[in-house]
């Protein structure tokens, strides 16, 4: 999203999805948590490694 000079309005897509019903019991809630955990995981150690291998830095744009 740095790269598109983009936000992401956080508050509004966790409304939508509580509002949406997609995490109505606590199976879904832990999926849903362990989803965000593994693209965290996955930013962390592919995305950042690429990004200093080919010398690619996005500008924050806040």
């Amino acid at each position: 999203m740095l790269w598109s000079n983009t936000n992401h309005p956080a508050a509004c897509a966790t409304t939508l999805i509580v509002a949406l019903g997609l995490m109505s019991t606590l199976l879904e809630v832990t999926i849903i948590v362990i989803s965000v955990a593994l693209l965290v995981i996955f930013h962390n150690t592919i995305v950042d490694h690429v990004q200093e291998l080919y010398g690619v830095k996005p500008e924050d744009p806040r």
